[in-house]
């Protein structure tokens, strides 16, 4: 047959086509799967989409681990000037008591302005206490698990301070002012019931004012369709905490010096430090500064009272330099390389129980170098050191021996509690 014939031509024309049919069938046949690779298909769908929901969970977990690990870091910070608070106190009492006992003057009475350490104490527990429950407001399921951690973390080991020392004011009926055996008193310094003189425990008066903040920052756990009159209340109380400072006589009413102290401004600025840095307001510049001019005014402040003893109410002598401090320690810059410094932290950490104890360690310590006359043969300066650096001592062994065992225990039970209570709650989670 001619090559040019129809037949040829049909020929040349399916074998030119027929590699192209080939592969087209082939494309469908990979296009269009089988059965069993449609099954197969469906086999593994759930589990990509399981690998999908585990890469987002597992996504979730370190989002929330790197948040918490920075809040540590930030807390950690915190935590070193909680410490240096606790030992500038310990050092103000040891100038006081011993230079009454002995007529010394401990490093030229320079400790005299530690008091301060106080106002530091309060700045600090408003911003741990604001930045931790955050994310609480308008809970109200977490209210009264709020109010049970508060409570534990102020009176139990409080109460273990407290016994001992009532029951030496029976022994030694001649120790004390006399109103420390008086059951009204005793109650009220059991639970902490504001009145007109110091609680049988000494330094337990600042723990009045924790725990009327305590109480007062639980309301913004109820839920309030009007957040303004939370606000406004709040600013409120500030102002009239504010105007007191500059009421001579603030004691024609017990409770109008407690509820309206100027020390409520020291725990709303810790809470501003809260609010500002969990809205990322506050700048690594900001916290240079902060640092800069808070150490500026804090010698100025010492100064004023060291040399020139201008009257200058306390919420501002010391109340703001020690915002500026908390607001730079909570603003620097986190390094990811960066450590706690342990010996800073565990201070941080037992300040409560060196607070608690350390007037208690001095009176004892100074009672029985005095009987041993370490006093006369050692020299003055020696052991006033000696005793500041035993009270302090003192304060982290009952840290470490007494209240880091109790807080543990109490923590464990009351999250067995919740658990408990969880369950009992929700049927399902019994399954």
């Amino acid at each position: 047959m001619a090559a040019g014939s129809p037949a040829s031509w049909l020929r040349g024309r399916s074998r030119r086509g027929a590699y192209p049919l080939r592969l087209a069938g082939r494309e469908r046949n990979r296009s269009v799967p089988s059965k069993h690779q449609s099954q197969a298909v469906q086999a593994q769908a759930p589990s990509r989409g399981q690998a999908a929901g585990h890469q987002a969970g597992a996504g979730e977990t370190r989002c929330r681990s790197q948040r918490r690990s920075m809040m540590k870091r930030k807390l950690h910070r915190i935590q070193y000037l909680r410490g240096l608070a606790a030992v500038l106190v310990l050092l103000t009492h040891v100038t006081i008591t011993l230079n009454e006992r002995l007529q010394y003057r401990f490093a030229d009475n320079v400790f005299l302005s530690g008091y301060m350490g106080v106002d530091l104490f309060f700045v600090i527990s408003g911003f741990i206490i604001c930045y931790t429950h955050y994310s609480d407001f308008g809970v109200r399921e977490r209210l009264g698990s709020y109010y049970v951690r508060r409570f534990t973390r102020i009176y139990p080991v409080y109460w273990l301070v407290l016994i001992p020392v009532i029951a030496f004011n029976f022994a030694v009926p001649s120790y004390g002012d006399g109103f420390e055996r008086e059951l009204s008193e005793i109650v009220q310094s059991w639970f902490l019931i504001p009145e007109s003189h110091q609680p049988i425990l000494r330094v337990a008066w600042t723990l009045w004012h924790e725990l009327l903040f305590y109480v007062l920052f639980g309301m913004l756990f109820i839920r309030n369709r009007n957040p303004k009159l939370l606000v406004g209340a709040a600013l409120g109380w500030g102002a009239l905490s504010a105007g007191s400072m500059f009421i001579q006589d603030r004691g024609f009413w017990l409770w109008s010096e407690y509820l309206f102290s100027p020390h409520n401004l020291e725990f709303l600025a810790g809470c501003g430090i809260a609010v500002l840095l969990r809205r990322d307001k506050l700048s690594a510049r900001a916290a240079y500064w902060a640092l800069g001019l808070g150490i500026v005014l804090f010698f100025a402040s010492w100064a004023n009272e060291y040399w020139l003893h201008e009257s200058i109410p306390r919420a501002l002598a010391w109340g703001i330099p020690s915002f500026l401090l908390v607001a730079a320690a909570s603003a620097w810059p986190d390094s990811a390389r960066s450590s706690p410094n342990r010996l800073f932290a565990y201070l941080g950490d037992a300040s409560y129980s060196i607070y608690l104890v350390h007037l208690l360690a001095i009176h004892l310590l100074y009672q029985v170098f005095n009987r041993l006359n370490l006093f006369a043969q050692l020299g003055n300066l020696t052991m006033v050191t000696a005793c500041a650096a035993g009270a302090l001592i003192g304060g982290c062994l009952f840290y470490s021996l007494i209240e880091a065992p109790i807080m543990k225990r109490l923590k464990h039970r009351i999250a067995a509690q919740k658990k408990l209570k969880l369950g009992s709650v929700n049927p399902a989670a019994e399954g």
